[in-house]
């Protein structure tokens, strides 16, 4: 009987998370090309530029942005190991969305809408991050890809 309880537990709580890997779940989401059109898939050192950690700290990362720097689109899909929290890369995320609100609301206060209505979710051990249009779309095609 304990023996059935322990593996009911840890059934439940190590099945927590998606075990898609991010690249994987961008494939779903893909299928849909509102989510990537005009976005330039970038490398690890793009990512630690502009969000200040390393993709090298993830099990899998998928990140897409424009090339135009009046662009404010981006699509990040990040795949955490088991013992990795997304605390500190989501911190990171809204203090990068808050300084480019800034400079982007006095110039081109249509980018500056698009930074104010981001997303930015966890959802157990991935963590999804987008701004651009139908944003509501692009939630909704993360969560049906996991």
């Amino acid at each position: 009987m304990i023996f059935a309880a322990a593996f009911i537990a840890y059934s439940v709580f190590s099945n927590t998370g998606s075990k898609k890997s991010a690249e994987e779940i961008y494939g779903k989401m893909a299928e849909d090309s509102r989510f990537s059109r005009g976005l330039i898939l970038r490398d690890n050192s793009f990512f630690k530029k502009t969000f200040g950690v390393s993709a090298d700290e993830f099990e899998s990362f998928v990140y897409y942005s424009s090339d135009d720097v009046m662009d404010v689109n981006e699509l990040l899909i990040v795949k955490f190991d088991k013992n990795r929290a997304a605390r500190e890369l989501k911190e990171k995320i809204e203090n990068y969305v808050s300084e480019n609100i800034e400079i982007f609301e006095g110039y081109a206060p249509e980018q500056g809408e698009l930074l104010k209505n981001y997303i930015l979710e966890t959802n157990a051990n991935t963590l999804f991050f987008f701004v651009g249009g139908e944003s509501e779309a692009a939630q909704d095609a993360f969560n049906s890809a996991l």
